[in-house]
């Protein structure tokens, strides 16, 4: 009797030590702004800002997850932290949630481009140093893992059935596709005023954005 009541006290100090960190997690995972604030020292070694436009950028993503939003556009100025947001907390905070659905959990899959290989390969390459960071790991490393047949830079999926690719916007679609499509930085800001540019820009993008969605009747795209 005395052994089993010393351990059931031994349950109950461990339950209110993991409290405080399944509170956090859940307010979290319930918030994408709070999800970026919390996480930025392991994306960013400049303090964090505080920002009107990221507030707004987190909502309107977070209300793509919540199926509030089905397509999206972002206009930022350069070096906003809309790539940070967007293309590698976003889809961090995405795979953390304990809410399933087809837009939300680590079995959604991500296909990204931008307008080079480099820069498609330099966002993938960050999102997985985000998901094997101590913040992460700490919080939701028990929830997926990083399957070990399928971890490159062009591709790595979550033990759930989840997915990035990344590629470039000049890149081949073939046997590629998501269930969120996020194209960060079409074409080089040097090359905007290039009508040649724009046109092969627009034509990859209607290729991707109708005929590469896992569902093209529920579209999720930016």
């Amino acid at each position: 009797m005395e052994a089993s009541l010393r351990q059931r006290l031994t349950y109950q100090v461990i339950a209110r030590a993991k409290l405080p960190l399944a509170e956090e997690r859940a307010k979290l995972e319930g918030s994408l702004l709070k999800f970026v604030e919390a996480a930025w020292p392991s994306l960013d070694p400049a303090p964090y800002q505080p920002c009107w436009a990221i507030d707004a950028l987190c909502e309107h993503l977070q209300a793509v997850t919540e199926g509030q939003i089905k397509k999206l556009l972002v206009n930022f100025p350069p070096r906003s932290g809309k790539t940070l947001v967007t293309s590698i907390a976003y889809p961090a905070f995405t795979w953390a949630r304990s809410e399933k659905s087809y837009l939300s959990g680590p079995q959604v899959r991500f296909l990204c481009g931008s307008y080079n290989d480099d820069l498609a390969l330099q966002n993938s390459t960050k999102h997985r140093r985000l998901l094997q960071s101590p913040f992460y790991q700490k919080r939701w490393g028990k929830r997926f893992t990083i399957t070990l047949d399928q971890n490159t830079k062009t591709q790595f999926d979550t033990s759930a059935g989840g997915s990035r690719i990344s590629t470039s916007a000049r890149g081949s679609l073939l046997g590629i596709g998501g269930d969120i499509v996020i194209l960060d930085d079409p074409h080089n800001t040097k090359q905007a005023e290039s009508e040649a540019e724009r046109i092969s820009a627009l034509t990859w993008w209607r290729e991707i954005s109708t005929t590469r969605l896992n569902n093209p009747k529920n579209p999720r795209s930016w």
